[in-house]
C-alpha cells in the first residue's frame, strides 16, 4: 500500500464500517423485539429511530435494549465498549490525533518516521476489535431470537422495508 496517510485512512475506514454495523445491528434488535411485541416499545417508534426521523442516539437505544433485555454483565461490558469506542471515533479520533495526522500532509514531517503513524493505526486497530465484539454481541441476540421465535429473517426485513415505505408516504 501507499503512503502513511493512506493506511491510516484504510484503517479509519474499516472502523467506521464496523461502527455502522454495529450501530444498524442495535437497530435491527429493536426492530425485532418491538416487531414480536417482546418489549414495550411502539413499532413506530423503532421505524422512526432507525430511519433517523427520531434523533435517538446508539447509547439510549442500548440502554432500553439492557433494560428490556437485560444482557449478560459481561456482555453489556463489551457493549459499552463498543458504544465508547464507537463515539471517540465517530466524535473525537481525529480531533484527538490531529498532530500526528498532520504531519502526513507535510511530506518532510512523514519522511521523518513513521512511528505517528503505527500508532494511529494500532489505536483504530483496537478501536475496531472493541466495536466488532460489541456487534457479535448483537448478532448473537439477533440469532437467538430469530431461533426462539422461529423468525423468517426474509420476512422480517420485508416487514421492515414496508414500513420504511409507508412511513415515506
Amino acid at each position: 500500500m501507499g503512503s502513511d496517510l493512506d493506511k491510516v485512512c484504510l484503517a479509519a475506514g474499516r472502523a467506521l464500517m464496523a461502527a455502522q454495523a454495529f450501530e444498524y445491528g442495535v437497530k435491527l434488535l429493536l426492530w425485532l423485539l418491538a416487531d414480536q411485541r417482546l418489549i414495550d416499545f411502539n413499532l413506530d417508534d423503532a421505524g422512526a429511530i432507525i430511519e433517523g426521523r427520531r434523533r435517538t442516539t446508539l447509547g439510549q437505544v442500548l440502554n432500553v435494549l439492557n433494560q428490556k433485555v437485560g444482557f449478560t454483565k459481561d456482555d453489556a461490558a463489551i457493549l459499552r465498549q463498543g458504544l465508547n469506542d464507537r463515539n471517540r471515533l465517530v466524535h473525537f479520533f481525529f480531533l484527538d490525533n490531529k498532530e500526528a495526522l498532520a504531519g502526513f500532509a507535510i511530506p518532510a514531517v512523514a519522511a521523518l518516521g513513521n512511528s505517528a503513524s503505527d500508532r494511529v493505526n494500532s489505536d483504530l486497530a483496537a478501536i475496531r476489535r472493541n466495536i466488532r465484539s460489541a456487534d457479535a454481541v448483537v448478532n448473537r441476540s439477533v440469532q437467538s431470537l430469530l431461533r426462539l421465535y422461529g423468525i423468517d429473517l426474509d420476512g422480517l426485513t420485508q416487514s421492515l422495508v414496508e414500513a420504511i415505505n409507508r412511513s415515506l408516504g
